[in-house]
């Protein structure tokens, strides 16, 4: 329970950080889904073989976006108009055995733009 509250904390932190930093390269990607994807061992998440495996088994374009640790990191997919909220894409990465857990990173999408309601 503690090791999910320290990672939930972490993930706030960095999301509050990443967010003010990664501005312009939110606009550029608007309309793309975020993820946060747990590893089972250490990876380098932006690994060019680590994306074009993701890319493959979820049918979706994958883009790194921020690491969190080793084990976990940010993500955008970018689906096909057949599946708009990727969630076929999602489901494919789920089934990964490499993968322990995959959620939206709805944190990051919230703070986006401070400005707005």
């Amino acid at each position: 329970m503690i090791h999910r509250q320290m990672l939930l904390a972490l993930v706030c932190a960095s999301t509050l950080i990443g967010s003010a930093a990664c501005s312009s390269q939110t606009a550029a990607a608007k309309g793309a889904v975020r993820i946060l994807i747990e590893f089972r061992d250490p990876v380098d998440g932006a690994a060019p073989a680590l994306l074009a495996e993701l890319s493959r088994r979820s049918g979706a374009g994958v883009r790194y976006s921020a690491s969190v640790s080793e084990k976990l990191h940010a993500y955008e997919l970018a689906c096909p108009s057949t599946d708009a909220n990727c969630a076929s894409a999602i489901e494919n990465l789920r089934t990964t055995p490499a993968i322990v857990t995959l959620s939206a990173d709805q944190l990051r999408r919230t703070n986006q733009d401070p400005s707005k309601p």
